[in-house]
């Protein structure tokens, strides 16, 4: 019994921080992994740190769809882990006919489309520093004598 309680006191110490590291699922490219580490702990994911909610220690990070390297997590000071990339086969869809101009455009639509996405920004820019209420939505209401109502 003593050499039981000896052997999985070793265990814990030999797998020391990291095996406060969790994650939700495998690694593979183009895959969003939440994963959980002690709320105080920091986390590096590829050498840059990634934000580590305080109340329940979950972190999220994402891994791009051609990544073939290993993806190297650190928790606080302890040793990174390197884990393998699962590559993933994706559906390939594909839309046959469209107008070579559609697919690669000219120099005229890319100046038109410049200019439409300047405006939309601005749009949006102004809407956004409006500072009525109920989200930016003015009403006007019609005002009419006591009489009047209903014509």
């Amino acid at each position: 019994m003593r050499y039981a309680f000896f052997a999985v006191l070793a265990f814990l110490f030999a797998a020391g921080p990291a095996a406060a590291l969790e994650l939700d699922g495998p690694i593979e490219q183009g895959a969003l992994r939440v994963g959980t580490v002690a709320p105080s702990a920091t986390v590096t994911v590829d050498g840059k740190e990634v934000r580590v909610d305080p109340a329940s220690g979950r972190f999220v990070f994402g891994i791009d769809r051609d990544r073939t390297e290993p993806v190297r997590i650190t928790v606080s000071d302890s040793e990174a882990v390197e884990l393998p990339v699962a590559a993933r086969t994706y559906d390939i869809e594909r839309i046959d006919g469209l107008l070579p101009r559609k697919v690669t455009p000219n120099a005229l639509d890319m100046e038109r489309i410049r200019r439409e996405g300047a405006q939309i920004n601005a749009a949006r820019a102004a809407r956004a520093h409006r500072s009525t209420p109920r989200g930016g939505v003015t009403r006007r209401w019609r005002t009419c004598s006591p009489g009047s109502a209903g014509r």
